[in-house]
């Protein structure tokens, strides 16, 4: 994968402890694997909403929609 661009960041307590998850918009390069033992799947914008478990990430994809929708008419124009 390469980097495209900065995603946002999120904060949020777990376990009692506080994290900062920081993520970035990447362009896959070749098929990933399972190396963490999550499962790997590609869904369209609608579907991953309705799968991810936090509203800070789903507000975080939502913001980020129009940028990933434009790098993908890039990507397949070539």
């Amino acid at each position: 994968s390469r980097v495209l661009s900065p995603a946002g960041d999120l904060e949020f307590a777990h376990e009692g402890r506080h994290l900062r998850v920081t993520y970035f918009l990447l362009e896959s390069m070749s098929r990933v694997g399972e190396g963490d033992g999550r499962t790997v799947t590609w869904r369209s914008i609608d579907d991953a909403l309705g799968a991810l478990t936090f509203e800070g990430t789903r507000r975080l994809l939502r913001a980020l929609r129009r940028k990933i929708e434009t790098q993908a008419r890039r990507a397949r124009a070539g």
